[in-house]
C-alpha cells in the first residue's frame, strides 16, 4: 500500500470517528431536552405554563433553542338549549248573569239529588231560618214578584217593607207558611211554582176572607193584650178596633183592616211566622 492511500485511509476512518461522536452528542442532549419537558409539566400541571418559555440546548457546537408551543384548549361541546314549554293563556272567567246565578242557587234547594251546580260564593244556598241571602238573590225574588203582579217595589238588592207585604200576599196565595222573608225557598217557589199555583189576580191576597187567618190573628192580639174577640173567625168592631190599637202603637196607619202590612209587623214583634191551619 502506497503511503498516500495510507493517509487517505486514516482520514476518512477519522472523519467516520467524528461523525458518530457527534450524533451519539445530540442524541443524549435530545433525551435530557424530554426530561426536563416532562418534569415541567409535573411540576406545574398545565401545558400553557410554558407558553413564551424556551429551553437552550448546549454542548453540542451550535446552541439549539427548542420553543415549547402550548397545548390547545379542548372546546367542551355546547349543551341545547330546551326553550321551556309554554303556557297557555288562559281566558278570563265569564261572569254569570243573574238568572244563571238564580237557577243556580234554585237547582241545589231541596231537588233529592246530590249534584250541586258551581255558583258563586256571595250567593247563599242555605235555607236555614234567619239566614243572609246574597243582594242578587233578592234582587231576582223582587224581579219575580213584580212581573207576577206583586208590588216589591224597585228591583235592587234591599229588603223594603215593600217586599215583606208582596212576599207575605205571594205566600198567602200559595197556602204557604207566612214569614215575609225572602230566602232561596221563596225564590224556587217563583221560578219553579208560581206560574202553575197561583189563583188569577182577582182573587188575591183577600186576607179577610179567610177564616183561619182571622183567627190566627186574633189570637195573637189577644194575647198581646188588644182584647180582640177570641178566636171567633169573623173580622168584626172588636177585632177591628184591637188592630186599630195594635197599628197606633206600632206608628202605622190606623186602618183596622187586615193586611199584609199588618201581618208584617205582627211578625215583627212576636218574631215569629204565621201557619195558617191546614
Amino acid at each position: 500500500m502506497t503511503p498516500f492511500r495510507l493517509r487517505l485511509l486514516v482520514v476518512t476512518f477519522a472523519g467516520v470517528a467524528a461523525a458518530i461522536s457527534i450524533n451519539a452528542l445530540h442524541m443524549q442532549d435530545a433525551s435530557r431536552l424530554a426530561g426536563a419537558v416532562a418534569s415541567e409539566k409535573q411540576s406545574h400541571g398545565d401545558s400553557t405554563a410554558f407558553v413564551g418559555k424556551k429551553t437552550a440546548i448546549t454542548g453540542a457546537p451550535a446552541s439549539v433553542e427548542v420553543a415549547v408551543l402550548p397545548k390547545p384548549a379542548e372546546e367542551s361541546p355546547a349543551k341545547p338549549v330546551i326553550p321551556a314549554p309554554s303556557q297557555p293563556e288562559k281566558a278570563a272567567p265569564k261572569q254569570p248573569s243573574e238568572i244563571d246565578i238564580a237557577l243556580a242557587t234554585v237547582a241545589s234547594l231541596g231537588n233529592g239529588t246530590d249534584r250541586k251546580p258551581a255558583i258563586r260564593d256571595d250567593v247563599e244556598t242555605d235555607d236555614v231560618p234567619g239566614a243572609p241571602v246574597s243582594s242578587r238573590v233578592i234582587r231576582a225574588i223582587k224581579r219575580e214578584l213584580n212581573f207576577h203582579g206583586y208590588e216589591a217595589g224597585p228591583e235592587n238588592g234591599e229588603v223594603t217593607s215593600d217586599l215583606q207585604a208582596a212576599i207575605v200576599s205571594y205566600e198567602f196565595d200559595m197556602g204557604r207558611t207566612i214569614t215575609g222573608r225572602p230566602d232561596n225557598r221563596l225564590l224556587k217557589s217563583l221560578l219553579f211554582e208560581a206560574g202553575t199555583s197561583l189563583p188569577p189576580k182577582s182573587g188575591r191576597a183577600h186576607f179577610e176572607r179567610s177564616r183561619k187567618l182571622i183567627e190566627v190573628v186574633q189570637d195573637v192580639l189577644s194575647r198581646m193584650g188588644y182584647g180582640a174577640s177570641a178566636s171567633s173567625g169573623y173580622l168584626d168592631e172588636a177585632t177591628r178596633y184591637a188592630i186599630s190599637k195594635f197599628e197606633a202603637d206600632r206608628n202605622l196607619d190606623e186602618s183596622g183592616r187586615l193586611t199584609a202590612r199588618l201581618l208584617v209587623e205582627i211578625m215583627i214583634v212576636t218574631g215569629e211566622s204565621i201557619a195558617i191551619p191546614g
